[in-house]
């Protein structure tokens, strides 16, 4: 339980982000908290942030999914690390397998060299694949100021920047907002929840793992609203419910609720379809379920339907529902501004969920799983090679690598940013209430601009995020 008497009054500032060619006094104040970053990263063409390559030892345990494939099999498919390569890097003993099985490994190891031995040995669950590497992580766009929009003794809350990811995982380890503030503060952070890399705005975080779990369990239960902005394709649609029970409005032939409040109620079913390279969050194709009782955030499964109409594994699908309500059109670039409220909290539900309503989110290029290009470089061969030949000192080269590959490629906006922005959250806690609001996002400060002042249009959704967090 959180008692009153454990809060400090709570503060807000900015956290500047600084580089040896950055002016603090350009982009701090007084007050503000000043983060040196050239020990660890690099300013890239005064945009993108990159990370100093580092050596890592990575010690991954077995997956489910690796069972009974090979070491070069799963090498090949989830590292991209070519054969020949990894043959060498075993070699040198920069790859091993530690097998659990101990009788096991004495009498496999005993019979045949280790390269030969792993090509046939089939992965066990407890055993872990070790690998010396060097860590290149991706860029992040470069922010000079994260802003902090509310700290205490129980919460810290930011206005989280694009392009950034929320925790390590993958491509991104120090280039994460968990690494980041962790080193600022010097101490280990809870997330509360979790927002999209290429998702900005409100981002909770605690400093008391066993808290955590109390606000989780108030989130769980319905007492944490959230509210988010989007910027959408066309003219959103929008009917005026002047009645005191909710009606209906047709799109695309389906069905969908508009409640008091001017919300068009959208349920679903999500399933997760992926490849080697990617994954995504997709609607099931069936017609809208939006007249059915409400899903809640404790719903794993939809139904036990096995296979739709499209071949598609369905028994892992999950409900979805959001409440979105237009509240702004913009007639001269033909995009609109809608309120969103995630009553569960799938992976992509809000970008699909506009997207199935024929509205798809501004930027937001993450509605096809993408292939391997044609033209694309294996950076293994590059990498390993300046490994082998410069050892401990390969970390020049390796930023250089990084920027030529960076260079090659065609990004997209959309890679670090889209219009989807976490613009308000109202928690209801036993002993008081927080809300939290985030800044009004460039994107639609510049749509708006023309019609309405920034204050207006911000009190003005503060207002309707208050209605339904009532």
């Amino acid at each position: 339980m959180i008692s009153d008497k454990e809060e400090v009054e709570p503060i807000s500032y900015n956290i500047c982000l600084t580089f040896d060619n950055v002016n603090k006094k350009d982009i701090s104040e007084d007050k503000d908290l000043i983060v040196p970053m050239q020990d660890e990263y690099v300013l890239y063409k005064d945009k993108f942030q990159f990370v100093k390559p580092y050596k890592i030892i990575h010690k991954t345990p077995v997956r489910q999914r690796w069972l009974n494939r090979t070491l070069f099999d799963i090498m090949q498919s989830e590292f991209k690390v070519p054969n020949d390569i990894l043959i060498e890097m075993i070699e040198q003993e920069q790859v091993k397998l530690i097998i659990k099985n101990k009788k096991l490994m004495t009498s496999l190891s005993s019979s045949l060299p280790m390269k030969d031995l792993l090509k046939d040995y089939k992965l066990q669950s407890n055993d872990m694949i070790e690998m010396i590497d060097w860590k290149n992580e991706k860029p992040v766009l470069y922010k000079p100021k994260i802003k902090v929009l509310y700290q205490d003794d129980t919460f810290i809350v930011i206005d989280k920047p694009s392009s950034y990811s929320v925790h390590p995982g993958g491509r991104y380890v120090r280039n994460t907002l968990d690494y980041l503030l962790e080193k600022v503060y010097k101490r280990k952070l809870y997330l509360l929840h979790r927002l999209d890399k290429v998702t900005s705005g409100v981002l909770i975080q605690l400093w008391n793992s066993q808290k955590v779990k109390y606000f989780q369990e108030l989130m769980k239960s319905g007492k944490i609203t959230k509210c988010y902005l989007a910027q959408v394709y066309g003219e959103f649609p929008f009917i005026e419910n002047n009645n005191e029970k909710s009606t209906t409005i047709c799109i695309d032939g389906n069905n969908y609720e508009v409640d008091v409040n001017n919300f068009i109620h959208v349920k679903n079913s999500l399933i997760c379809k992926h490849n080697e390279w990617n994954f995504i969050y997709r609607a099931i194709p069936t017609t809208n379920n939006s007249n059915t009782s409400n899903s809640d955030n404790n719903n794993n499964n939809t139904n036990n339907i096995e296979v739709n109409n499209n071949g598609e594994n369905t028994s892992e699908a999950v409900d979805a529902f959001t409440m979105i309500k237009r509240v702004y059109y913009n007639k001269n670039t033909d995009r609109s501004i809608v309120l969103c409220l995630p009553i569960t909290g799938r992976t992509h539900q809000i970008r699909e969920h506009t997207r199935i309503l024929g509205h798809a989110i501004i930027e937001d290029i993450g509605y096809d799983l993408k292939e391997k290009s044609e033209d694309w470089e294996n950076p293994w061969i590059s990498k390993w090679d300046m490994m082998k030949r410069l050892g401990d000192e390969c970390h020049k080269e390796l930023l250089q690598l990084s920027f030529d590959y960076h260079d090659k490629e065609e990004y997209k906006e959309g890679d670090y940013q889209i219009h989807l922005h976490a613009f308000y959250y109202y928690i209801r806690d036993e002993i008081k209430n927080y809300e939290f609001c985030a800044d009004l996002p460039p994107w639609a400060k510049e749509s708006i601009k023309e019609e309405l002042s920034c204050d207006k249009f911000y009190n003005q959704v503060i207002e309707y995020c208050k209605q339904v967090s009532k």
